[in-house]
C-alpha cells in the first residue's frame, strides 16, 4: 500500500511539467478530432519521461497509449483534451490531460511496489465522438481490469448520473423560390426547423424529469429574399437508460417529421457518433476513491449516496458511460472553487492559474493512493 506521504513526494515531482502541459493545452485549444497538438505535447511529455508510448493508437491520428507495472491486473486511466467550440476548455480538458499525466507518471515511479500495471489511454472526443468507444471497438480494453477518468465540477461529487445520449443531425430539403414574387413555388426547410423546435418545446412538458433534449440549429447562409432549401439541426436526446433513450429519441423524431410534414420538405437524419450508454458505477471502487480522496483534502459528502447509477448530484453524459459497461468503472467530479459551471466561459477561466494547479495536485494525489490501494479482490 502506498501511504500519504509517498503519494506527496511521487505527485510533487511531476507536477512542474504538468502544469506547464495543463497551461499549454488550456492556450491552445482544439475541438474533437482534431486535438493534434495537445495529444502531441501529451506524448512528447510521457516519452521525456521514459515512458513508453503508442502513439497514433488503435487507428486515430490523436489517441494514444503507454503502460507502467506488472503483467496484471491493470487499471486504466483516461486522458481527455478536445475543446468546446467558441468556449474552449470550459469543461477543464487541460486539467484532466495533466491529472491523467502527472498521475499515471508517479505511479511509474512506484510501479516496483505498486503490485497492478496502470495503463494510460488518450481519448480524444469525449464532448462529441464518443472516442472511448472507438478504442473499446478496436481491442483498447481487452486485458483492461478497471477503469478510471476524473472531471473538474464546481463541486465534488462521487457519483454523478451519467445519462445514456444520442446525438444525430435532422436536415430538411425544400425547394428556393423568390420570397416576393413566387412564394408559393417554395418549401420552406427553415419553417420545418421552427416547427420541429416548437413541438420539441411542447414535447418537454410530458418529458421525464431526467430526460434532456438540446438542439442547436446548423445553417448556411442565405439570401433574405429567398426561402431557404436547406436547414439542418443538430439535436442531444438524454434519458437514464438505453430503453428510455429509444423511446425519448423516437418522440424527438416524431417532432422533427411534424416540421417535414407541416412545410412539405423532406427530412433526413442521421447519427452524429456512437450512442453514449448510461453510466454504472462499480461501488467497490467508488468507496476506494472516496477514501483516497479524504486524505488528498477531497471533501466527498457523507450523506452522498452509494448507488451505481449515480447519486443525483449532478447530471452529465460522458464515454466513460461505454467504458462502464464492459469494465468496473468511476468517474468522481472534483470540486475546483468557483462560481460558474461547467460549459461556461468562467468555468474555462477557473480551469487556469492557482486553483487549477491545486486541483491537479490533489486529484493526482487521491489517483495514485486509490491505485496504491487496488487489489485483484477488487477484480469483478
Amino acid at each position: 500500500m502506498i501511504d500519504i506521504a509517498t503519494a506527496q513526494r511521487v505527485v510533487d515531482a511531476r507536477l512542474p511539467a504538468g502544469f506547464a502541459l495543463s497551461e499549454q493545452i488550456y492556450s491552445d485549444p482544439e475541438i474533437a478530432f482534431n486535438e493534434v497538438r495537445s495529444a502531441e505535447r501529451i506524448v512528447e511529455m510521457l516519452r521525456g519521461e521514459g515512458a513508453a508510448v503508442t502513439a497514433p493508437a488503435w487507428g486515430l491520428p490523436t489517441a494514444f497509449v503507454a503502460d507502467t507495472g506488472s503483467a496484471r491486473p491493470c487499471l486504466a486511466l483516461f486522458s481527455e483534451y478536445d475543446a468546446l467550440p467558441l468556449v474552449g476548455h470550459a469543461c477543464g480538458h487541460n486539467l484532466i490531460a495533466a491529472w491523467s499525466v502527472v498521475s499515471f507518471l508517479a505511479l511509474q515511479d512506484v510501479s516496483d511496489i505498486l503490485g497492478i500495471r496502470v495503463r494510460l489511454i488518450g481519448s480524444p472526443a469525449e464532448e462529441s465522438g464518443a472516442g472511448k468507444q472507438l478504442i473499446m471497438d478496436q481491442g483498447g480494453l481487452n486485458d483492461v481490469d478497471w477503469a478510471a477518468m476524473v472531471h473538474p465540477a464546481p463541486q465534488d461529487v462521487l457519483l454523478p448520473n451519467v445519462l445514456a445520449m444520442s446525438r444525430f443531425y435532422a436536415r430538411y430539403l425544400g425547394v428556393e423560390a423568390h420570397a416576393a414574387a413566387f412564394p408559393w413555388r417554395g418549401r420552406n426547410a427553415a419553417d420545418a426547423a421552427t416547427v420541429a423546435e416548437t413541438a420539441i418545446g411542447l414535447l418537454r412538458q410530458q418529458m421525464h424529469p431526467s430526460d434532456r433534449v438540446h438542439t442547436a440549429r446548423r445553417t448556411s447562409e442565405s439570401a433574405v429574399n429567398v426561402i431557404p432549401d436547406r436547414a439542418a439541426i443538430e439535436c442531444m436526446v438524454r434519458s437514464t437508460d438505453d430503453g428510455a433513450l429509444e423511446s425519448l429519441k423516437t418522440r424527438v423524431l416524431d417532432c422533427f417529421q411534424a416540421g417535414a410534414t407541416a412545410t412539405g420538405t423532406e427530412l433526413h437524419a442521421e447519427p452524429a457518433a456512437p450512442d453514449y450508454a448510461a453510466m454504472q458505477h462499480d461501488l467497490s471502487l467508488a468507496a476506494l476513491f472516496r477514501h483516497a480522496g479524504r486524505e488528498a483534502e477531497i471533501d466527498f459528502l457523507e450523506s452522498e449516496p452509494l448507488e451505481a447509477a449515480g447519486s443525483g448530484l449532478v447530471t452529465i453524459s460522458t464515454d466513460m458511460g461505454n467504458i462502464s459497461r464492459r469494465v468496473p468503472s468511476i468517474h468522481p467530479m472534483i470540486g475546483i472553487p468557483t462560481n460558474s459551471v461547467n460549459h461556461q466561459a468562467a468555468f474555462a477561466d477557473a480551469c487556469a492559474g492557482p486553483e487549477a494547479r491545486a486541483w491537479i495536485r490533489r486529484t493526482a494525489i487521491a489517483t495514485v493512493l486509490f491505485a496504491g490501494r487496488l487489489t485483484p479482490r477488487e477484480q469483478t
